[in-house]
């Protein structure tokens, strides 16, 4: 979270800076609004600064291992996966290769219906064998694709969003950010719900709440944005048997 002054310290410069972006989020205000969108993505930029995690190399020998193991639709998905990772071009051409596999050749289906559970992270050869996931699978997929396909980890980032529903409701969403100039700069947003990645500006209808990596390092957002965010969701305990049979699976090596 920010760092939090005692009253008689004067305020690190980038404190100072959440703390104006905070006063623009004033209730009332709807998130359609340039001004208080602008602020949000403002304040998740400015608290995403100091947070590193480590490069991952693919292992394509797991990987195979782990489709014959699995089997179902992942032998197929596989081989296609395999056909374009990883991405022989530039940093923003990995981002576009990878986002594009995971659009187009896999669907959307709830954790009920695919695994009969509420909540459950499907590793990448996992998602490959149902060819369908939810929003985390879409997100955290793309994430450890990207790391090991050379991404800098300090690029990227899970982010737990509220999505604005065409009822005007909000529910909860996962997305990834790429910050293609570094943290603290505006990051590019895949999401599995708009096949064009665009800028964190221009998705006025993401409301940011926190965003993690898998180090396990959380960064939270100041209490303004509470009254959508709640507290930190009890499916982040799912990290750990997650980062395991991703492991098994050739990636985070």
């Amino acid at each position: 979270m920010p760092t939090r002054c005692p009253s008689d310290w004067p305020a690190p410069a980038h404190v100072r800076w959440l703390r104006r972006a905070r006063a623009w989020l004033q209730p009332g205000r709807g998130w359609s609004s340039p001004r208080v969108a602008c602020a949000a993505w403002v304040l998740i930029l400015a608290a995403s600064v100091s947070l590193p995690v480590a490069q991952a190399t693919f292992r394509e020998d797991r990987f195979r291992a782990s489709v014959k193991r699995i089997g179902q639709a992942a032998p197929r998905l596989a081989e296609k996966f395999l056909r374009i990772y990883p991405p022989q071009s530039s940093e923003l051409g990995k981002v576009e290769a990878v986002h594009r596999f995971f659009q187009n050749e896999l669907d959307y289906d709830t954790d009920e219906h695919i695994w009969g559970q509420a909540d459950y992270w499907a590793s990448p050869v996992e998602f490959f064998s149902r060819a369908r996931g939810d929003c985390e699978d879409y997100a955290m997929g793309k994430y450890v694709a990207l790391l090991d396909a050379g991404v800098p980890p300090g690029k990227l980032r899970v982010m737990y969003v509220r999505a604005t529903r065409r009822n005007g409701t909000l529910e909860p969403h996962m997305v990834l950010a790429y910050f293609p100039d570094g943290l603290g700069q505006e990051p590019l947003i895949l999401d599995n719900i708009d096949p064009v990645i665009k800028p964190a500006s221009q998705r006025k209808d993401l409301l940011p709440s926190f965003m993690f990596t898998l180090d396990g390092q959380i960064v939270d957002l100041p209490d303004r944005l509470a009254q959508a965010r709640g507290t930190t969701p009890p499916w982040f305990s799912n990290r750990d048997s997650y980062i395991a049979k991703t492991l098994r699976d050739g990636f985070l090596n």
